[in-house]
C-alpha cells in the first residue's frame, strides 16, 4: 500500500474529536468566502425535510447549516466511522440521530426514506467511493438531492505546499495539528478525480445537475494566516478582497476550473435507469441555457418542452423574468423543476402513440421551447402540431438541434463509420437526425415561418470554430437554433 495514503482515518478522527475546532482565519469576510459553496449547497437542500450528513464528524456541518435554517424544520441523520466524534455530536444535538458505521453501510436508516444527503470534505478521506454513493442512493427517495463538496487533487498550490511541508521544521509543522501527519508530512490523501467521481455517481444511479468549482488561492491565504494574521489587517483585507474578485473571474475559465481547490457536485437520485442523454455536463447545459435565453423575450410566458429538472427555466426566470411551465415524462424531474420556480408542470410522454395534451387546456404561451428535444422524439411533427394550439397568434417556437452534418461526422461517414456515442450529435438515444437545411424544411412544412437561424459552437474546444461558423454553418456548426412563427393565412 502507498505509505503516503492515510490508512487509519478512524484513529485520527477519534483523536480530533477531543480537539476544539478553531477557525484559523477569523475574519468574517474570509469565513463567508471559504464556506460560500457549502452555504449555496445547503440552500439547494433547504426544501429537503429529512437529510443525511455522511461523515458528520462532530456535527460542524450541522453547525453551518443551522446558521441559515431552523433545526425544528428538519430531520437530520448523521453517520461517521469515529465513535468519539459521534459522542461529541450527540452531546451538541441530542435531538438528532447520529450513528457510528463501518464498511460504508448504513443499516440504521431505511432504504428510500430520505429527501436529501450531503458529504462535505469526506471523499478525500475515504476510498471505495462508488460503494459509498450506492449506499447513499439506496437510502434516498427517488428524486432526492445529493450534495458533494470536496477538495480536488489538482490545485498546484496545495500540491506544492504538501511537498515543501516535509522539509519544514517542527515549529511550523506543529501549526498544522488539525491535519493528520504521516512521517512528518501532510500526505496525499485519496485522490479526487472529478471526472471519475462523476462517472461513479452516474453508475450509482444519480443524475448530475450541476458541477461547480471554487477557490484557487484560499489555502495559501489560510497557511499564511496561521503565522501572520493578515486577515486582521484592514489594508491586507482590501488586497485579499481584490484577489478574491480576480479569482472569481478566473474560475469562469475552464483551465482554472480544472485547477481549482474545491469541487461542488449537485446530483439527483433517478427514479428509473439513467439514460446517457440525461447526463448532460454542466458546461453543456449552461451554454445551451445562454443560447436559448438570448432568444426569449423579457417577461414572456414560456412552455419548456422536455424541461428535465428545470435548469433552463430557472435561468430564464433569473435572467429574463419569464413565467415558465414545464413538460416532461418523468414525475421526479418535474418535482425538481417545480421546486425551482416553474409555474405549472405537466407529465406527458411525448413518445406515446397518442399523447394526451388535454392537461394544457386553458394555457397560451408567448414562446414554446424545444431545447435539444425533437431529436429524441418518435414523431416530432405530431408533437409540434398538437402544441401549436397552445401558442399565441404572435407566438414563437424556439428550437435547438444538433447538426448531424457537422464536419467530424462527415469525415467519419466518409471513412465508413457511423458509431453511436454516449453524448453528442450521434447520441445513441437520438431517434431523428437533422441538418440545418432539413430542419428548416421540416419546420416550414408544418405551417411555420422561419424568423431566424443561428448556427453555434458554444462549449469546449468547439468555441475555436466560432469565427468560421457563420461562413460555413452547415459544416462547421455543431448545433443550431431556429426561431419560427405561425404562418399567416
Amino acid at each position: 500500500m502507498n505509505k503516503n495514503i492515510i490508512t487509519d482515518q478512524k484513529e485520527f478522527f477519534n483523536r480530533m474529536a477531543g480537539v476544539e475546532f478553531v477557525q484559523v482565519v477569523k475574519n468574517k469576510q474570509f469565513y463567508n468566502y471559504v464556506n460560500k459553496e457549502q452555504v449555496a449547497g445547503f440552500e439547494w437542500l433547504s426544501n429537503c425535510k429529512s437529510i443525511l450528513d455522511y461523515g458528520c464528524g462532530t456535527a460542524t456541518s450541522v453547525d453551518l447549516f443551522l446558521q441559515y435554517h431552523k433545526l425544528e424544520d428538519y430531520n437530520f441523520y448523521g453517520v461517521d466511522i469515529a465513535e468519539e466524534a459521534i459522542k461529541v455530536a450527540r452531546t451538541k444535538y441530542p435531538q438528532i440521530k447520529f450513528f457510528e458505521i463501518e464498511g460504508n453501510k448504513i443499516p440504521q436508516i431505511k432504504d428510500n426514506s430520505l429527501d436529501g444527503a450531503y458529504m462535505l470534505h469526506v471523499l478525500h478521506h475515504s476510498h471505495d467511493h462508488e460503494k459509498i454513493f450506492t449506499e447513499i442512493n439506496a437510502k434516498l427517495k427517488p428524486g432526492a438531492k445529493f450534495l458533494i463538496n470536496d477538495l480536488t487533487s489538482r490545485n498546484p498550490i496545495i500540491r506544492i505546499g504538501r511537498f515543501l511541508f516535509g522539509f519544514m521544521p517542527n515549529i511550523i509543522k506543529n501549526r498544522f495539528s488539525d491535519d493528520l501527519l504521516v512521517d512528518g508530512k501532510i500526505p496525499d490523501k485519496y485522490v479526487i478525480n472529478v471526472e471519475e467521481i462523476i462517472k461513479q455517481l452516474k453508475s450509482s444511479g444519480f443524475v448530475i445537475e450541476n458541477v461547480e468549482y471554487g477557490h484557487l488561492f484560499f489555502f495559501l491565504f489560510n497557511w499564511i494566516d496561521r503565522f501572520i494574521p493578515f486577515s486582521k489587517n484592514k489594508i491586507a483585507n482590501k488586497i485579499y478582497l481584490k484577489i478574491i474578485i480576480f479569482e472569481t473571474v478566473l474560475l469562469k475559465l475552464s483551465f482554472f476550473q480544472k485547477n481549482a481547490e474545491i469541487v461542488c457536485i449537485k446530483c439527483i437520485k433517478s427514479s428509473t435507469q439513467v439514460q446517457s442523454n440525461d447526463l448532460i455536463s454542466g458546461n453543456y447545459s449552461s451554454s445551451l441555457n445562454k443560447v436559448v435565453g438570448r432568444e426569449i423575450r423579457t417577461g414572456a410566458v414560456c412552455l419548456d418542452v422536455g424541461c428535465w429538472n428545470g435548469n433552463l427555466g430557472k435561468y430564464l426566470m433569473n435572467n429574463n423574468q419569464n413565467i415558465v411551465d414545464g413538460l416532461d415524462f418523468r414525475k421526479d424531474v418535474l418535482e425538481q423543476a417545480k421546486s425551482k420556480g416553474y409555474r405549472n408542470t405537466f407529465q406527458i410522454n411525448l413518445n406515446n402513440s397518442d399523447p394526451d395534451f388535454s392537461v394544457l387546456k386553458g394555457n397560451q404561451y408567448d414562446q414554446i421551447i424545444f431545447a435539444d428535444v425533437l431529436e429524441h422524439l418518435i414523431n416530432p411533427e405530431n408533437v409540434i402540431l398538437n402544441l401549436k394550439k397552445f401558442l399565441k397568434k404572435d407566438g414563437e417556437l424556439i428550437i435547438s438541434l444538433p447538426n448531424v452534418a457537422f464536419l467530424l461526422n462527415r469525415i467519419l461517414l466518409m471513412l465508413g463509420k457511423w458509431e453511436y456515442k454516449e453524448f453528442g450529435t450521434l447520441d445513441k438515444t437520438h431517434l431523428k437526425f437533422f441538418t440545418i437545411k432539413t430542419a428548416i424544411k421540416f419546420i416550414e412544412n408544418i405551417g411555420f415561418k422561419i424568423i431566424k437561424v443561428k448556427p453555434y459552437n458554444q462549449f469546449g474546444i468547439l468555441k475555436k470554430l466560432r469565427p468560421l461558423e457563420q461562413l460555413f454553418p452547415g459544416v462547421l456548426a455543431y448545433q443550431f437554433l431556429i426561431k419560427a412563427k405561425i404562418k399567416s393565412d
